[in-house]
């Protein structure tokens, strides 16, 4: 007589199959009117795990667990056979603590998570890592010495035939995969061995030897399995099945009782049979879980054998830190991009950007010299104070400034070649001009009269310009300008005039601050090293944290026992040591060798520093949120964008829209990019607000991503640890 389990609360079902010659079922239900907590179990029965009234669901919606109950004894070896999607790696994950449950309670007699050894379905090693190195890892992680690791991983490494080259685990097959998994699990001799799906990929012959492994540990070692695997009939070495589908166990009993009690040969049948008579009445399912929807669960508390022992453990913290440094002295690639990136940048940047983009390509219509701009060019005067052709000596002037003069016929040809863009513009000097200027310095200032009028008419320049590139525009009339002005003091020299009366009555003298050669580059660059050092520690978090979590490794470290603290504390350490190289290389190249300004090198070094650390505390809370390299690495593209549009780097934020300011003010690098600015350009120091006020924000934005990431490891209660392919 084999019992049903449940599956729906507030109606509970006990199915009674009943053998007959007729091979028909018959099924008895019993209501009970209300949903019950299930008591804990009393660990006086000799129970090493006692899972009573488990629900657990993901969305709300559809529940994984449906008041599951199941009780594993100890010296024992329970198989939980069941089909992919039934619930029983998530049973596992609960089991080790990855996963809370709705309701329910999981009772073990293990203290400690040491007494506890966890494959999960997922490979779950860290690929960067050699086969003694992934062995020694856990062991430290568990607290052994030196020799009880070697001692133990031996024994592992020559029993499940494990290759021992200096390669990293990527090179090495799933099965060999597989099987160093399990080493992983059973380094340190645990008491209860939690295994999901281990024998996967393995050959018949080494699947057997690992049976026999795990039955001389139940039966000799009084150690307790806990086994999941696709291949039912190998599961009849184990003491006890458990049989699960859809979130229930169908039954729970020897393999010789659910044989008998069957009347079937083989337990795949069972199973199929069983299987069955559930599908019988699976249509409950549905109104099960809009009823489960409405109910109210109370909320189990942690089990005491999930405690890692203490929050903070030295051994644990220096076998992370040490795993963390080998992955970068091994993946070049990393450091490369880490250390490379932002002096490349900056090389880029300061070649790139901010050079006049000369020469300017002219059109000339000479109205006053028709020979042309070559004979114009090498054309002197005969003597001093000569006011003939001086829209010779204005083109040579232009030249000077590298705008090219070029000769064409009439104005409708320039502005042709200037819609197509061969020419920036078209100038034109009247057949008089020179007269005209001639005339003008004599009668300065103008009174109005036509005499006045004919003169200011014909020593205008006219001008048409292609203005629709804002930078060129803005250098060529200022080069036009200029050349004109000094053409003008020139004359007013030769002729003895005061030349200061060429000049507009404005003098600006020797800047407060900055150079007065200050351009483009010296405004940008406080903000490009700025997003720089808050950035790069994101490619970091996106590549290295990200793909720990996904592969599963970090959730399987957590269930060994190492804590959020001793994790993210050991990444760390890593992303300082980082920082602080990329901070000192792109300093010396931005500062010492390219020269930009540096008025307050402490000041300005700190600030940057301390900008790294929100950059840091980003890079551990993205790959919490985020469940792909592409979603992290899109918020990351989101951010330099942001910062790059709306933080000052192209324009100053006083001329951002109003609506958008207040964007700018809340972005991680506006007001230490403002701070660093002042202490550049100005010297200014720490009894400046400004300053002050760049340090705030950089430790502000720290705590407020390190309560982030508290908070979304404290709601998910260690989920958030699972890989991408975890339930």
């Amino acid at each position: 007589r084999t019992y049903l389990q449940s599956t729906s609360v507030p109606f509970s079902y006990r199915f009674e199959l009943v053998p007959s010659p007729t091979s028909l079922l018959t099924v008895s239900c019993h209501f009970k009117p209300k949903i019950s907590r299930m008591m804990k179990a009393d660990p006086a029965y000799g129970d090493a795990i006692c899972v009573k009234g488990a629900y657990k669901t993901y969305d709300g919606s559809r529940f994984i667990l449906r008041g599951l109950n199941m009780n594993v004894c100890r010296g024992q070896i329970y198989g939980l056979l069941g089909p992919s999607g039934c619930g029983k790696s998530t049973l596992l994950n609960a089991i080790v603590g990855l996963v809370g449950l709705e309701s329910g309670d999981i009772t073990t007699l293990m203290k400690s998570k040491r007494d506890l050894g966890f494959m999960p379905q997922q490979l779950a090693l860290y690929d960067r890592m050699t086969t003694e190195e992934t062995l020694n890892y856990f062991g430290n992680i568990y607290g052994m010495s030196e020799e009880e690791i070697n001692k133990r991983a031996a024994h592992l490494i020559d029993f499940l035939e494990i290759p021992t080259t200096n390669r990293d685990n990527s090179s090495l097959s799933g099965g060999q995969k597989r099987r160093l998994s399990l080493a992983a699990a059973l380094i340190h001799n645990p008491p209860l061995v939690v295994l999901d799906e281990p024998t996967v990929g393995v050959d018949p012959v080494l699947r057997n030897s690992i049976w026999d492994y795990l039955v001389n540990m139940a039966e000799n070692e009084k150690k307790t399995v806990v086994i999941t695997t696709h291949y039912i009939e190998e599961t009849r070495q184990a003491h006890m099945i458990g049989l699960m589908r859809s979130g229930v166990l169908l039954c729970e009993d020897s393999p010789d009782n659910l044989l008998a009690q069957n009347n079937s040969g083989s337990l795949e049948e069972t199973f199929m049979r069983l299987s069955h008579l559930q599908e019988v009445h699976k249509m409950k399912n549905d109104e099960e879980d809009a009823e489960l929807r409405k109910a109210t669960f109370k909320k189990p508390s942690k089990p005491s054998y999930m405690k890692s022992g203490n929050f903070f453990n030295s051994g644990r913290f220096k076998a992370e830190v040490t795993k963390n440094f080998k992955f970068i002295k091994r993946d070049y690639g990393v450091a490369l991009y880490s250390i490379m990136v932002p002096l490349m940048s900056l090389i880029c940047f300061n070649f790139g950007t901010g050079y006049e983009p000369k020469p300017f390509n002219l059109g000339v219509i000479n109205e006053e010299f028709p020979e042309g701009v070559k004979a114009c060019q090498s054309w002197r005067p005969n003597a001093t104070c000569d006011f003939s052709l001086l829209s010779c000596r204005y083109l040579q002037k232009l030249d000077d400034k590298q705008v090219i003069s070029n000769d064409i016929a009439s104005m409708e040809e320039g502005l042709d070649l200037v819609r197509r863009s061969t020419l920036w513009g078209v100038i034109h000097f009247p057949h008089n001009y020179s007269d005209a200027m001639a005339k003008m310095t004599e009668v300065l200032p103008f009174r109005h009269d036509p005499e006045n009028d004919f003169i200011i008419k014909y020593s205008t320049i006219d001008i048409r310009m292609d203005e629709s590139n804002i930078v060129v525009t803005q250098l060529l009339k200022r080069d036009l300008y200029e050349g004109l002005k000094e053409v003008m003091e020139d004359m007013y020299v030769e002729c003895g005039f005061e030349p200061r009366s060429a000049q507009l009555p404005l003098k600006f003298e020797e800047p407060v601050y900055a150079r007065y050669n200050v351009d483009t580059r010296d405004y940008m660059a406080p903000t490009l090293i700025s997003i720089l050092m808050f950035t790069m520690p994101m490619a970091y978090g996106v590549v290295i944290i990200m793909e720990e979590r996904q592969s599963g490794a970090t959730a399987r470290s957590v269930v060994a026992g190492v804590t959020p603290l001793e994790l993210m504390g050991s990444h760390l350490i890593v992303q300082i040591s980082i920082h602080f190289l990329q901070l000192i290389s792109s300093s010396f190249l931005m500062y010492a060798l390219l020269q930009y300004d540096f008025r307050n090198p402490l000041v300005a070094l700190s600030l940057l520093f301390c900008l790294g650390f929100p950059g840091i505390a980003f890079s551990f809370f993205l790959p919490l949120v985020m469940n792909s390299t592409l979603a992290a690495g899109t918020v990351c593209t989101g951010f330099v964008i942001a910062n790059v549009m709306v933080g000052g780097t192209m324009w100053p934020v006083e001329g951002v829209h109003p609506i958008l300011q207040p964007v700018s003010w809340i972005l991680p690098t506006y007001f230490p990019t403002a701070a660093l600015r002042n202490a550049n350009f100005k010297g200014w120091g720490l009894s400046e607000p400004s300053i002050l006020f760049g340090f705030a924000a950089s430790l502000g934005w720290t705590i407020v991503f390190v309560l982030a990431i508290s908070t979304v490891i404290f709601v998910t209660k260690n989920r958030v640890f699972l890989g991408k392919n975890a339930p």
